[in-house]
């Protein structure tokens, strides 16, 4: 029974990491590096991190034009909700100690400005992305994991934009499915058919050249559900990947792209409590996989015995409720709205 229990909670771990890969966090929080702590953050640094937050909950780097966000930006202290110091470890010790600023931002305040542009708030759930970089940096071909530069610098700024991004594990099935000279060469067939074990909304594969002084020659490829999209830009590091994911998350996050692309972007969520073991899990979900109107299930998150799946209808909400309600193992609780103006239908799994 120990070693049953054990198994279970092993596997419900594992489903919660890879579930879980399109949530974002912080995305009422602002990042800035500062030489100075005062005792209140600075005008300027108020205003570069509502902008940066502003960009972040939206997914628009555009939002930042509008004529309400350009009004709104000198009162920017009336958005905040917290602040707090972080040093910052430098290898030049001639430089003055470096500070990480944090600011949260009062998150009701923050959405209401967004609305009042006329876009909504894309919310935690974001279409996740698949990297594939590879560097001729050290004389071959290699591909990059995440303790090199060039991919810190990626994250580092894929976070600043809700980029929720997905590294390859780069095990034997990677190396064998996609050598590094097919992803040098931006080969789409050997890149799509080495992501298809992990799932992601998209995938993109960049080759990064570098040249002894430090200049960056980038070329990658984009690649969504109905398309494929190639990109080339040159400079340095920081200023290459702040543009690669500029145009990855412009891109994904366009309203009628995401929606095609992520399951976290449509549909119904369910969310389902009591489920204790995975044979609860996999009888709830192939219930939901029957149901006529139901065309696909999604798993979204699993926090302890509790559960919540994206549904893709094919048929309406009404028709939805009355097929649980068939299920008596399905005992209805009530429908939760989420901060995004979104609802979630509530059950609970009754053996």
């Amino acid at each position: 029974m120990d070693l049953m229990r054990t198994f279970i909670a092993t596997l419900l771990v594992v489903f919660t990491q890879l579930v879980t890969a399109g949530t974002v966090d912080n995305l009422y929080r602002a990042e800035l590096t500062t030489t100075a702590q005062q005792e209140t953050p600075s005008q300027a640094e108020l205003v570069s991190g509502l902008q940066q937050v502003l960009v972040k909950v939206s997914g628009r780097s555009d939002i930042l034009g509008n004529p309400n966000v350009q009004q709104q930006l000198p009162a920017a202290d009336s958005f905040l909700q917290q602040f707090s110091y972080l040093p910052v470890e430098t290898i030049d010790e001639s430089k003055a100690p470096a500070q990480r600023l944090l600011i949260d931002f009062n998150q009701a305040s923050v959405d209401n400005l967004i609305l009042h542009t006329g876009i909504k708030p894309l919310g935690p759930q974001r279409p996740t992305v698949l990297f594939w970089i590879a560097s001729d940096s050290s004389g071959t071909q290699e591909f990059l994991n995440t303790d090199t530069e060039a991919v810190t610098e990626l994250q580092q700024q894929a976070e600043k934009r809700g980029l929720p991004l997905q590294m390859p594990l780069f095990d034997l099935e990677d190396q064998t499915s996609l050598p590094v000279s097919d992803l040098w060469g931006l080969f789409n067939e050997s890149i799509e058919q080495a992501s298809t074990r992990y799932r992601p909304d998209a995938v993109l594969a960049a080759r990064i050249q570098q040249s002894p002084s430090g200049f960056n020659q980038v070329d990658w490829l984009l690649v969504t559900e109905n398309n494929q999209q190639r990109f080339s830009t040159a400079g340095e590091l920081w200023a290459v990947a702040e543009e690669l994911v500029n145009v990855t998350a412009n891109q994904l996050f366009q309203p009628v792209v995401s929606h095609d692309l992520s399951f976290f972007q449509s549909g119904v969520a369910v969310h389902i409590s009591n489920i204790r073991t995975m044979a609860d899990y996999i009888q709830a979900t192939d219930y939901l996989k029957s149901l006529p109107v139901v065309s696909k299930v999604k798993p979204e998150r699993v926090i302890g015995n509790d559960i919540t799946v994206r549904l893709e209808l094919d048929g309406s909400n009404e028709q939805l409720s009355q097929a649980l309600a068939l299920e008596p193992r399905l005992q209805a609780m009530d429908i939760m709205r989420q901060p995004d103006g979104s609802q979630v239908l509530r059950y609970y799994w009754q053996e």
